[in-house]
């Protein structure tokens, strides 16, 4: 069992890691055959996200086919956005600041989520978005299921407007789209996706099957927000419980895992201002970012009751390219030890 947390590498080092890596990956694939991995995780803890970096690290970036439906994704984020944060006044009962703003977001309401953004709309979004109480509406977004690219996209959302807007790969990776049924991404390792919301799990038993890798994601800046399908839900124990019901099960009891506890760029922001103790007693690091995160990773690590499982930790943040860059050649790097171990070679 390791515990492992990636750095990062300046601009040069970056760029002579990652042309050696694609070498490397591309003779593992033929050499060795590929290792299958299955990624799991609850709803909103950024398995999406890290499938994009894959995409842009290993596998050459985005096609044109793919940027064009990332921009349509990148529309619908913003029209749910600024309509949570307009239903978000009468949840709290604030009245927005003036006229001009009460009409335009009762037009902005009516915006279906597939509609494509003009300037004109997006100013009118813009100026809601700035009135005084939207912002103070923003500061709750956790009691109303705000989605976390909101103010990245509300803060741009004129740019966004333009005729000639192409997102960006940051956009790409900040885009939120539910991912549903099973996905497959092939490059050094074949990673199996499934979606991560309730209604999804069930078709996670479905490939266990000759899996040899289990990637566990785990949003450890969610301590404080409650599920998506289930208000009254807890996001942390419920990805908790989830993750006991993997590391324990007994289909998956010859397979290596590996937990990333991601969005720690959140946690260690978030945590200034809403301590961690209110939701676990029997924390006492106060706002020290790296005793919490300890904390938690010892939380997750005690679900565990097999002490001879090969498990692999990382601390992420799946909106980093060189983050999730340097998390996957050490994992690839951890797992051919292990094989070579394993047969005696070392």
């Amino acid at each position: 069992m390791c515990g492992c947390q990636p750095t990062k590498l300046n601009d040069l080092e970056s760029k002579i890691s990652e042309s050696i890596n694609k070498k490397m990956i591309q003779e593992d694939v033929y050499q060795e055959g590929v290792v299958q991995m299955l990624l799991l995780g609850p709803g909103e803890s950024g398995k999406s996200t890290i499938i994009k970096q894959i995409k842009q690290i290993f596998l050459g970036g985005f096609t044109k086919r793919e940027i064009k439906e990332y921009r349509e994704a990148v529309y619908s984020n913003v029209v749910e956005a600024i309509q949570t944060l307009i239903r978000g006044t009468k949840k709290f009962d604030f009245k927005l600041s003036n006229k001009k703003s009460i009409r335009f977001s009762k037009q902005l309401l009516k915006l279906p989520f597939n509609i494509r953004l003009t300037e004109e709309i997006c100013k009118k979004i813009a100026f809601v978005y700035n009135d005084p109480v939207i912002q103070k509406v923003l500061l709750r977004g956790k009691e109303i299921q705000l989605i976390e690219s909101t103010k990245y996209f509300l803060d741009r959302v004129e740019l966004v407007g333009s005729e000639k807007y192409i997102p960006s790969t940051k956009d790409i990776c900040k885009t939120r789209v539910r991912s549903t049924g099973i996905s497959e991404t092939l490059f050094a390792f074949q990673i199996i996706d499934v979606g991560g919301q309730r209604n999804e799990r069930k078709k996670w038993i479905h490939c266990f099957e000759n899996i040899s890798v289990v990637i566990f994601v785990a949003a450890i800046s969610e301590y404080d927000q409650t599920l998506f399908e289930e208000t009254n839900t807890n996001r942390m124990s419920e990805c908790l419980m989830l993750w006991k019901e993997i590391t324990n099960s007994r289909w998956l009891q010859n397979a290596s895992e590996i937990l990333f506890l991601n969005k720690v760029d959140l946690f260690e922001e978030k945590i200034k201002s809403e301590p961690l103790g209110n939701w676990f007693e029997d924390y006492e690091g106060g706002t020290d970012p790296e005793k919490a995160k300890i904390f938690l990773l010892n939380k997750f690590l005690a679900l565990n009751k097999n002490p001879d499982k090969n498990l692999f930790t990382f601390f992420t943040i799946a909106i980093d390219k060189d983050s999730i860059r340097n998390v996957f050649v050490s994992m690839k790097h951890s797992l051919k030890d292990r094989k070579m171990d394993e047969s005696g070679l070392i």
